[in-house]
């Protein structure tokens, strides 16, 4: 499960050219251009780590249509590519399964983007009753708010959880849990990370399924949520 990152905003469409055309821009948080014009066949559909992902290319003169972009987390999957004369359509794009990385190399950076800022969020920051400090406020994944919303006993593999964690208005860290299987398994089920900003070295805690340094203190959870599940 990638996550790439580049400049935000609207990514421009692929240019024009005979024969393929190139893909479409990368964007983190705007929508990705779609994939450009091309005579002899499309071009694929960019990709993006938030928003939307772009279309398939157009082909004439019996190209094939270029694939739909791939979304990566959280973001809707491109549509098909459009077939020329004789030629066929591209598949549809893909959407990632998790609502955030499941490891510590792309799940950093997807925090330090604030890639989870759209996110239901609870409507302000509060006192932790657990280790995690005078100001927290948890974001909740689209598949977690889902299964908030339905009222579900457990959360569905993919669901994801980041706590931002401050103290007088600071953000120095974030505390993630993301459901990585069906089965909670004691919370082996769950991918847990915990990281806390230092001046010359951080703090990790977790970075690991099923992590003793996050499991036990979430034990008494609902499907090891600690918070109360309400969101805005």
């Amino acid at each position: 499960m990638g996550v790439l990152f580049a400049a935000s905003g609207c990514a421009n469409d692929s240019g024009e050219r005979p024969g393929t055309s190139g893909a479409g821009a990368m964007t983190s948080a705007g929508a990705a251009g779609s994939g450009g014009f091309a005579v002899g066949g499309g071009g694929a559909g960019a990709m993006t780590s938030a928003g939307a992902a772009g279309s398939g290319g157009f082909a004439e003169s019996g190209g094939s249509g270029g694939s739909g972009g791939t979304s990566s987390p959280g973001g809707s999957s491109g549509s098909a590519g459009v077939g020329g004369a004789g030629g066929n359509a591209g598949s549809a794009g893909n959407v990632a399964a998790f609502d955030a990385p499941d490891n510590a190399v792309e799940l950093r950076p997807f925090l330090e983007a604030k890639a989870y800022a759209a996110w239901n969020a609870e409507p302000d920051y509060h006192l932790s009753t657990g280790p995690h400090g005078d100001g927290v406020r948890v974001f909740y994944g689209p598949t977690a708010a889902a299964a908030l919303n339905a009222a579900a006993t457990t959360f569905p593999k993919g669901a994801g959880v980041v706590k931002e964690l401050t103290s007088q208005g600071y953000l120095y860290g974030w505390a993630v849990w993301v459901k990585v299987e069906d089965d909670s398994a004691a919370g082996n089920g769950f991918y847990w990370y915990e990281v806390i900003k230092g001046e010359t070295m951080d703090t990790i805690y977790g970075d690991a399924r099923g992590s003793s340094d996050c499991v036990y203190c979430h034990v008494p959870g609902k499907d090891f949520l600690l918070s109360s599940g309400e969101f805005e």
